[in-house]
Order: structure tokens, then C-alpha cells, then sequence
């Protein structure tokens, strides 16, 4: 593949020349298995980060669907039989827009074959070269259960180590398929599970989606990774914490600017994840034990409906040391960074919080990897010490 030297500024200006709105067209499929199948079918697939369902009936093992997507997008379909006695079957596939799918077999509908667009084409090569893996790992399915049945642990955890050398050849088989196909929504899409929730170390994934074509890069799913890495760039270690102001339990202004002269760990997090407990234990342990290092914890809380009162919060976890300032944002986190200021300059989102960084006394990042459940009291007076 011929690698593309695009930097994240370049990726920028490329990107915000591109239109913003991308238009729906219409996609359908006609299924046929065996006149002997019975029952329901559903569909499922995505477009714009929202999951759609469709369902119908399978009648003389014909049915069909209508939607709508704006760019290739993997699609599942479930089939229910009437007779109870049959297992749920699934199919996956992938549907590119005004594309017409067929499913067409003689008999259930794991036995039959999807054709469609070439983004189907390509899911069919990857699925292809998935066998040897696919086929070994049915196997070693097989024998940990009956080790585990048996009782027999040695084996079983044996076996479960060749599962992950497994799940690992599988990556390798995605990855090698990705890279060698730099235009395809598949190759993209599976390259994309590949990249971690937040960019500790961007360069890697950024090298590396610099080789996908422009038509990937434009893509929404390329945007949205350009925007991601842009943001990882511009809150990278050595670069200035950008300011904001918000309100805190008083209802008073309190900017990140006006801590300039101290260290200061500036946390994000919300009440809605797992394990919250731990998370406000080490909040507090990081206040007692980071007293005496001329640092301030700026707390920034993000509201989840259904949720206790925010104060409420602070008065039973205690998050309230002298070294803590606690402040909240009235913007709502999304699944994605899309409104708010804060949010869009720390590219905030649902699944990133709680997050930390350690910011200097000059109002430079310092680390942006402060790890909760691992000593993160030690962590910061080691960074504090370089």
C-alpha cells in the first residue's frame, strides 16, 4: 500500500472542506431460504450512531426489506422460527447504499449466501479468509466446554490460552485485510476496533489511517476518528490545558486560569459507571496524600438523568477536601464530543469519562493518562517530580 503523509492539520482543512450533510438513499433485499421455513425475521444495521430494526414475516421462506443508510454499514439478520424447537439463526453481511441485496438458499438462514454492493463483496473475501481461524475455534469451543463440563481446570485453562493466541491470529487476519484494502468500508471498519477509546498515543493510529483513500479519510467514520485525533494532538503532554469557566457548588465562576501558579489535576466523571465507589475512594485518597504538593483538584461533573442530586453526591462520597474544587458543567454528555464547550475542548464523551489530566503550575498538560485504579496518589507526585 502506498502511504499517504497526511498530518492532522492537513486532515483538518481536507475534512472541513467536505459537506456535513450526507444524504440517505434507499437500499433493499429479497430473502429466499427453504419453502419449509416459517416465522419471523428481523433486521438490523446502523446510521448515524442509531441502531434501526426492521422485522417481518417469513413466509414460505421468503421475506423482504426496505431502508435507508448513508454509507456502507454492517447489517444482521435474526431468524426466529415458528417451530420452537429450532434454534434463533443469524447472518451478517454488509449493505451499501441503492444497492439491492439478495439472500437466496434452500435451506435455514445460516446456509445461505448474501449478495450485494461491493462493500458485501469485500465482508465475503474477509469472511473467506476468517475460515481457518473460524473453523479451530469451533473446536476449541467445543473441548473448553466439556474440560469445564468435566470439572477439569488445568485443561480448560490450557485451552482458554489457545482461545487468546486465537482471538489474536483473527486480529492479525483483520488488520492485514484492512491494510491491504485502503478504499473499503469493511477493511476501515474493522481497522477501527483497533482504536482505544481515548488516544493516549496517537501517532501509531494516525500513520496508519493516513494510508486509507481520501473516499475513507471524508467518510463519516473518518471524520469523526480526524476530529478525534486533532483533539489528542492539541491536548498532548507539553501543550496548554485550553481555559473555561464554570459554576461551582456556590454558583460561583471558577476558570482553570485562575489556578494558574498551582498544579493542578483537573477530573471529569460522571455518577452513571462502573465502579463509581472506587473511583471516589481514590479521588479522596489523591486529595489527602497530594496536600502538601501545591495542587488543586478541579472536579468537573457531568449530569445523567435518573440520577441523585449533584451535591447530594458530593455529601456522600465525601468529595469535598479542602484541596478539591468542585465545579459542573450544564452541557450533556453524548456518545460523541458534538456540543458544549468544555466537551468539544476535551473532546469529552460518555464512554471517556472519568477522565484526568495533570496540568502545571505554568498551565501546561503534563499527563493526560492518570490511571484511578492503579495508586494514581503515586502516579502524580512521580510526574510532579520530573
Amino acid at each position: 500500500m502506498k502511504l499517504h503523509h497526511v498530518s492532522v492539520g492537513t486532515l483538518m482543512l481536507i475534512l472541513s472542506g467536505m459537506p456535513t450533510v450526507f444524504a440517505q438513499k434507499t437500499f433493499t433485499m429479497k430473502g429466499q431460504m427453504g419453502q419449509d421455513q416459517q416465522g419471523m425475521i428481523s433486521l438490523r444495521y446502523t446510521v448515524d450512531n442509531k441502531d434501526v430494526r426492521d422485522s417481518c414475516a417469513v413466509i414460505n421462506g421468503t421475506f423482504s426489506f426496505e431502508g435507508k443508510v448513508v454509507e456502507p454499514t454492517f447489517g444482521t439478520l435474526v431468524f426466529i422460527p415458528t417451530d420452537k424447537s429450532i434454534n434463533g439463526q443469524y447472518k451478517e453481511f454488509f449493505i451499501d447504499p441503492s444497492t439491492h441485496l439478495e439472500t437466496k438458499g434452500t435451506g435455514n438462514l445460516v446456509s445461505t449466501q448474501v449478495k450485494g454492493g461491493e462493500s458485501q463483496v469485500d465482508f465475503m473475501q474477509l469472511t473467506e479468509a476468517y475460515l481457518p481461524v473460524a473453523e479451530k475455534g469451533r473446536v476449541l469451543d467445543s473441548m473448553f466446554r466439556v474440560y469445564m463440563e468435566e470439572e477439569d481446570k488445568e485443561n480448560a485453562q490450557k485451552v482458554g490460552r489457545e482461545m487468546e493466541a486465537l482471538r489474536a491470529k483473527r486480529r492479525e487476519v483483520q488488520l492485514a485485510f484492512a491494510m491491504s484494502h485502503p478504499n473499503s468500508y469493511v477493511g476501515f471498519s474493522v481497522w477501527l476496533r483497533k482504536v482505544p477509546g481515548f488516544l493516549f498515543e496517537p501517532a501509531p493510529i494516525q500513520s496508519e489511517f493516513a494510508q486509507f483513500s481520501p473516499r475513507i479519510r471524508n467518510s463519516i467514520e473518518g471524520k469523526k476518528l480526524a476530529v478525534r485525533l486533532a483533539a489528542a494532538e492539541r491536548l498532548s503532554p507539553g501543550k496548554m490545558a485550553p481555559n473555561f469557566t464554570l459554576k461551582d457548588v456556590d454558583g460561583k465562576d471558577v476558570s482553570l486560569a485562575s489556578l494558574k501558579g498551582q498544579n493542578v489535576l483537573l477530573v471529569f466523571w460522571m455518577r452513571n459507571f462502573v465502579p463509581f465507589e472506587s473511583f471516589s475512594f481514590a479521588m479522596n485518597k489523591i486529595s489527602r496524600a497530594c496536600k502538601d504538593e501545591n495542587m488543586k483538584i478541579l472536579s468537573v461533573y457531568y449530569d445523567t438523568e435518573g440520577r441523585a442530586d449533584w451535591k447530594q453526591i458530593l455529601d456522600e462520597t465525601g468529595m469535598k477536601g479542602d484541596n478539591i474544587i468542585n465545579v459542573m458543567d450544564p452541557d450533556k454528555l453524548q456518545v460523541e464530543a458534538t456540543n458544549g464547550t468544555v466537551i468539544n475542548a476535551y473532546n469529552l464523551s460518555i464512554g471517556g469519562t472519568p477522565h484526568a489530566y495533570l496540568i502545571g503550575a505554568d498551565g501546561k498538560i503534563i499527563s493526560r493518562n492518570i490511571n484511578f485504579m492503579e495508586e494514581p496518589a503515586k502516579q502524580i507526585k512521580a510526574l510532579l517530580k520530573n
